[in-house]
């Protein structure tokens, strides 16, 4: 089951990379970014009632594998979302000063940040 899992995982979301990369790509007046993936991440919500119902509508595995589908489907644009924004950050940064170039700097700090996060988290 673990191995079905991460081939859905796998398999989603380098099917869905096309749809972003377009959906980021491209500036659409009026549209808010965040609130699109905003909404579909609230879709995400209805993960667990829909296990509930599919669980026991379907056989075993079935229910199981359209959850991870639903939830895979709909957690991929914050991970392109998050790639996008740390773009648009360093772009600015760059753009500023026009002989800066901080890259590795963001890079660096997000890092610490989430490595102090993750510690936090743990208790570690």
């Amino acid at each position: 089951t673990i191995v079905v899992m991460s081939a859905i995982a796998g398999v989603l979301t380098l099917a869905t990379l096309p749809c972003w990369v377009q959906f980021f790509r491209v500036r659409r007046p009026g549209v808010n970014t965040n609130k699109v993936c905003g909404c579909v991440l609230c879709l995400g919500a209805l993960g667990p009632v829909l296990l509930f119902a599919l669980d026991a509508a379907l056989p075993s595995p079935v229910g199981l594998t359209v959850w991870a589908v639903v939830l895979q489907a709909t957690w991929n644009c914050m991970t392109f979302w998050r790639c996008v924004a740390f773009g648009w950050l360093v772009d600015e940064d760059c753009r500023a000063v026009p002989t800066r170039r901080r890259e590795a700097v963001f890079s660096g700090a997000c890092l610490l940040v989430g490595g102090y996060g993750r510690a936090l988290a743990t208790g570690g």
